[in-house]
């Protein structure tokens, strides 16, 4: 087949809805060359500013603009997919354009108001966000709130229009995207980093975001009435609906993002360094969980979402034992990795410039911490996509409600002892105890269970021995050969245990 063929067919693959496989595969190679460029931005950004204060300044300034903003728009984002897909059933395709506009409508009136309140109160919200922070760095801080004011609105607008994107399974659409992030701040932070310092970062970050969410309102507005979001009528029920239902997943789904907060308000307590610290591991391991749980997570919301609206529940335990299945595969010997790698991969990928040995040392401890994050992210997001297909979302509320008051708890009782990693370990410690919570429910509720515990305990052993041997090693043999043995250890038993899965995913990878 020439080449023109082939742009034929991936115009054609590409210019209607997909399948759950097709839209996996989307998402893993663009969200792994997403990733790749996020390492680059956050190689870049640790080269030029390591752990500096205003970095720290920074950071806590995107919490409320960027952290808590996604927060809210995509709790209306992830509760308007099933409901979508329940008006999609109506013969009347207009139903689902005018309750999109309804959506819209009352997302950008919400987050406007709170773009406003973030530009013209960024001194409390920055005391609330790090409650240490005084003087010069409170100033900086708020002053760069001021200029990220305006990323709630950006992102989410951006974040309704996405959502019809998944709803419409507009999977390659969706996941080509968030390319455009990058392409856009990379260049913009290389090129003013050396004139504003770390102003040039919340540019960057500003810039990428507009562009981005830009291009998707340009691709998406064919899913949505003009006429019904410029309409003086008050929103109508299920745009009411999606708003209430939204409101515990604010606390629940996106109980996670939370805890990164409450670290770092608890880290500015602590010595300069620590927040971004935190930051950047946060960042690693996001990018992670992103590209190997993030990519399966997104396509299965939709065909869980489906078979609710249908009330099948054989058909959504089947999907939740097959993707959990391919999952835990993936992240067991990632999750070990990780802990053993730590320090070799930070000190590679952003030990250079001003981040000298010290950010490295700091950056690895709670890195390490925060990795059994990845060992329960599958769990966690099919749990709480089901949860939500199934619209029981007042349970998130009380398990989240219990979650962030265990993890300040025991962000209190690690922060003396243990300082930032203690931050760290607590909120993967709370993780744990959440998602024990969910399979219970799931189970008590809808007899849905899905996790092959027999399975787990198979790898964690196979890997979790590897992993004791490979430590005991380290100290006899030279770095160079231990790193050799260590990561092929790692890469033949991940392709071992995973070959079925990624022959199936290279052959889909190769036919499209």
């Amino acid at each position: 087949m020439g080449w023109k063929e082939q742009v034929k067919r991936f115009r054609l693959i590409s210019s209607g809805a997909q399948s759950i496989a097709v839209g996996t595969v989307a998402f893993l190679v663009f969200t792994t060359i997403s990733k790749i460029l996020g390492f680059i931005r956050e190689m870049v950004l640790a080269a030029t500013f390591g752990t500096s204060w205003r970095l720290d300044a920074v950071i806590v300034a995107l919490e409320p603009a960027e952290s808590l903003s996604a927060i809210m728009a995509g709790a209306m984002a992830t509760m308007m997919v099933p409901i979508y897909l329940q008006l999609k059933t109506d013969p009347n395709p207009q139903k689902t354009a005018q309750y999109a506009s309804n959506v819209l409508k009352i997302a950008a009136l919400a987050l406007l108001v709170f773009s406003a309140a973030l530009f013209f109160f960024p001194e409390i919200l920055i005391r609330f966000f790090a409650p240490n922070f005084s003087g010069e760095i409170l100033e900086y801080a708020a002053r760069k709130l001021q200029i990220l004011a305006v990323l709630p609105l950006i992102n989410g607008v951006g974040a309704i229009f996405t959502a019809t994107l998944r709803a419409e399974r507009r999977f390659i659409q969706k996941a080509s995207f968030q390319l455009i992030f990058n392409i856009v701040s990379i260049p913009l932070l290389v090129s003013l980093a050396p004139l504003w310092s770390e102003a040039a970062y919340v540019f960057a970050w500003v810039a990428g975001a507009g562009v981005m969410n830009l291009c998707v309102v340009l691709y998406a507005q064919r899913f949505f009435d003009k006429q019904a979001f410029f309409s003086l009528k008050p929103p109508n029920h299920q745009a009411r609906k999606t708003l209430i239902m939204a409101i515990p997943i604010i606390f629940g789904s996106s109980a996670h993002l939370i805890n990164q907060i409450v670290d770092k308000m608890f880290a500015s307590y602590l010595p300069e360094g620590r927040i971004s610290a935190l930051r950047y591991s946060q960042v690693l391991l996001t990018m992670i969980t992103a590209l190997i749980v993030g990519s399966f997570l997104t396509t299965t919301h939709t065909e869980i979402s489906e078979s609710a609206a249908k009330n099948d529940i054989k058909a959504i335990v089947s999907r939740l034992k097959k993707t959990h299945t391919d999952l835990i595969r993936l992240v067991t010997p990632l999750t070990f990795w990780i802990i053993l790698m730590a320090e070799p991969l930070i000190r590679l990928l952003f030990q250079r410039g001003e981040f000298d040995a010290q950010s490295t040392s700091l950056v690895s401890g709670a890195l390490i911490a925060y990795s059994i994050i990845i060992f329960l992210s599958p769990v966690s997001g099919l749990a709480s996509n089901t949860i939500v297909a199934l619209q029981r979302v007042n349970i998130i509320y009380l398990f989240s409600l219990i979650s962030l008051g265990l993890n300040a708890l025991f962000n209190w009782a690690f922060i003396g002892p243990f300082g930032h990693v203690g931050i760290a370990a607590s909120t993967s410690l709370v993780g744990l105890i959440s998602k024990a919570m969910y399979l219970g429910w799931l189970y008590r509720t809808y007899r849905i269970h899905f996790v092959n515990f027999r399975q787990i305990a198979i790898l964690c052993a196979i890997f979790g021995f590897g992993f004791m041997i490979l430590l005991m090693l380290q100290s006899i043999w030279i770095d160079w050969v231990w790193l050799l043995i260590g990561n092929s250890f790692f890469l033949l038993g991940f392709l071992m245990i995973n070959r079925k899965l990624v022959h199936s995913l290279m052959k889909k990878i190769m036919n499209r």
